[in-house]
């Protein structure tokens, strides 16, 4: 088997919140489930990063998995991996072929040099095939666990203010204030804010862990919208709203789409990649024809649940493969 329990074993890389954010969530959930299975694993802080101990962790395992955002970091990885001959697994936590050249250049030379690279849509995965014949697609929802969902005493009673006084309460969020390549900024917080500046009868609540949005946005705020600006449970954040909208010009797998769906919350949100079924889908950047979706879509009241989101299940293979 590619676990070997008496001597060499699992190793997780990546970074636990905080920050919170779909990658560190998605580590944090993966470690537990993988504890719950009780498979023999070590976990590698990057946030904590010395060569030394990347250098030592490696070699003493048979199958190691990365979770990151820095391509240069996964090509060094990747290229441990083959000179320990330890069987590597990188998971690309947006869109493949995103980034600048100098970037792609070394993801695509990680995804060639790993064992087995998992990408997050079918865009990346006939990318990703044509370098390396294991590619896989596994989704990167995991399910929430009961901590997730926690949300403090002051936010609830924000919450429900907004709910008693606006028709249909929508969430959104951003892990942080970002661009993409084009210059344009990632989660589409800003425009989100303009049409809900017009639609004064709907409420909004924006999760902004980092504070970066409220900063640029003080003051300048319609009641009907509600910014979150330091850490908390987005999970939470999903549970106690209507409906969820994702505005960002570049993606992967988003898991707050799929976590949304899990807890049978309406989803809208642009089509710059392959989206689940079920999810309402507006051309990107085209801001008028989501305002028009985001009317209609409080009248919807159909919802969506897939049993098969979990992408737990799909690792769990593979970690057992010979």
């Amino acid at each position: 088997m590619l676990i070997n329990n008496k001597a060499k074993q699992l190793l997780i890389l990546g970074k636990i919140p905080p920050p919170i954010g779909g990658v560190t969530i998605h580590v944090k959930r993966l470690l537990k489930l993988i504890q719950g299975e009780g498979i023999v694993c070590d976990f590698f802080d990057l946030n904590k990063f010395k060569l030394f101990n990347f250098l030592r962790k490696m070699f003493n395992s048979e199958i190691a998995h990365c979770h990151s955002n820095n391509r240069l970091f996964l090509f060094l990885f990747s290229l441990t991996g083959i000179i320990f001959k330890t069987k590597t697994i990188i998971t690309i936590h947006g869109n493949v072929k995103s980034l600048n050249k100098f970037y792609n250049f070394f993801e695509m030379l990680s995804i060639r040099f790993c064992y087995i690279p998992i990408v997050l849509n079918d865009k990346s995965y006939s990318y990703a095939l044509k370098q390396n014949k294991r590619s896989v697609i596994i989704s990167s929802f995991l399910p929430p666990l009961k901590s997730d969902l926690y949300l403090s005493e002051n936010i609830l009673l924000e919450i429900e203010n907004l709910k008693n006084n606006y028709n249909h309460i929508f969430s959104t969020n951003a892990s942080d204030y970002a661009f993409d390549k084009n210059g344009i900024e990632i989660y589409g917080i800003l425009k989100l804010v303009d049409i809900f500046k017009e639609l004064t009868h709907l409420g909004i609540v924006i999760s902004d862990p980092t504070g970066e949005y409220f900063k640029r946005l003080k003051g300048k705020l319609t009641p009907n919208i509600l910014i979150i600006p330091y850490p908390h449970s987005f999970s939470g954040i999903l549970t106690h709203t209507d409906s969820f909208i994702r505005a960002t010009t570049t993606d992967g797998d988003s898991i707050s789409i799929k976590e949304a769906l899990y807890f049978k919350k309406n989803v809208i949100s642009s089509n710059c990649v392959n989206r689940p079924n079920g999810v309402i889908t507006y051309e990107t950047d085209n801001y008028e024809q989501l305002r028009e979706i985001i009317l209609s879509t409080m009248n919807n009241k159909k919802s969506y649940y897939n049993s098969q989101l979990n992408g737990f299940t799909d690792l769990f293979k593979i970690y057992q493969i010979t």
